[in-house]
């Protein structure tokens, strides 16, 4: 008998859903074939205690072929090379960007969950290397840390509509509240003398408002305290 897209979802479903520490997985209405995941930045990035927000569709010959998924993405920039602001993310097991092809039962995780894990694993502090034939790009580095305070925190609180995903996005504030202050305390400190700011592939420039940033990201703590 055929698996078909369904059963093979209703199977990843319980494992998707476990506490983990590289993403948080949200179902609405038991629609096992769309759902939204929030990406945990790691520790050891630009994108700490920061969240980014990817919406799946399964398709109906899963696992044999990949899943799409979307970057959702408000405001900002490009924030890494492999994440477009239209919604494209490249990945090679995606069939969106040059390597290993997807092929199912790629580990001993949920096909789902080695996707999360592998678009989890782009986000470090030298984004730009992942661009091809180019070298780590401080500028870009820099533009990154900054817009993603509101790309991937602040704009989830503002438009997040689904009430599990907004609480879910509240508590990681709250339980984030002093290394995020602490962090853009420190990035406004070492980045004062910086009077512009430019994302490389819009050319996008701007001058850092990081009054108004450390304002706003002291707003969203003391609202998700309350």
């Amino acid at each position: 008998m055929a698996i078909t897209a369904t059963s093979r979802m209703m199977a990843e479903r319980p494992g998707l859903e476990e506490e983990n520490t590289d993403y948080k997985v949200f179902f609405q209405d038991d629609n096992l074939l769309q759902f939204d995941a929030f990406v945990y930045g790691p520790d050891d990035s630009l994108y700490k205690h920061k969240l980014l927000k990817l919406h799946f569709e399964i398709p109906e010959q899963y696992p044999i072929e990949p899943p799409k998924v979307t970057n959702l993405q408000y405001s900002g920039g490009r924030i890494h090379p492999n994440l477009y602001v239209e919604g494209k993310v490249c990945l090679s097991i995606l069939g969106t960007w040059p390597g290993q092809p997807w092929s199912a039962g790629l580990s001993i995780h949920t096909d789902i969950a080695i996707v999360l894990i592998s678009i989890r694993a782009l986000l470090d502090n030298e984004p730009y290397r992942h661009e091809p034939d180019c070298g780590n790009n401080p500028r870009y580095n820099m533009f990154v840390q900054y817009i993603t305070w509101r790309v991937l925190l602040l704009d989830h609180l503002k438009f997040e509509t689904y009430e599990p995903s907004k609480a879910f996005v509240k508590n990681w504030v709250r339980a984030h509240s002093t290394g995020i202050m602490g962090d853009i305390l420190h990035e406004k400190d070492v980045n004062k003398d910086v009077d512009r700011m430019s994302d490389l592939y819009s050319h996008w420039e701007f001058r850092p408002e990081y009054d108004r940033m450390v304002e706003d990201l002291r707003d969203a703590v003391k609202d998700a305290m309350d």
